[in-house]
């Protein structure tokens, strides 16, 4: 895993160049999984991405995650606590997930 400090500007460039190193032909990432915005929306619609997922110039596949039923288990910080998410999750009989895979962007050398 890769974290980062979003309030720190030296953090977020070391992060920027391990994403560049890692997306690398022959770095033994094949594929790497990023959630730009580190948020949660309502499920109806796409927010802004920042450019972070695009700067090491490799295709790009957004991909959607979407719950339904009774139970949304995305977690915000803002909301009720992991421990009462993960009670809340184990509870229910089952969960929902719908995944939506977007095209595959892949960038021109001008980008």
């Amino acid at each position: 895993a890769v974290t980062f400090d979003r309030f720190s500007a030296s953090s977020r460039h070391e992060v920027k160049q391990e994403l560049i190193n890692r997306a690398k032909k022959g770095s033994g990432w094949s594929h790497i999984l990023i959630y730009p915005e580190a948020t949660c929306t309502n499920g109806e619609n796409l927010i802004t991405f920042k450019a972070g997922a695009f700067n090491p110039g490799r295709p790009v596949q957004m991909i959607g995650v979407k719950y339904s039923g009774r139970f949304n288990p995305a977690w915000v910080s803002a909301g009720p606590s992991l421990f009462h998410m993960l009670f809340r999750l184990m509870c229910e009989p089952y969960n929902k997930m719908e995944i939506d895979f977007g095209p595959i962007y892949d960038p021109n050398p001008e980008e």
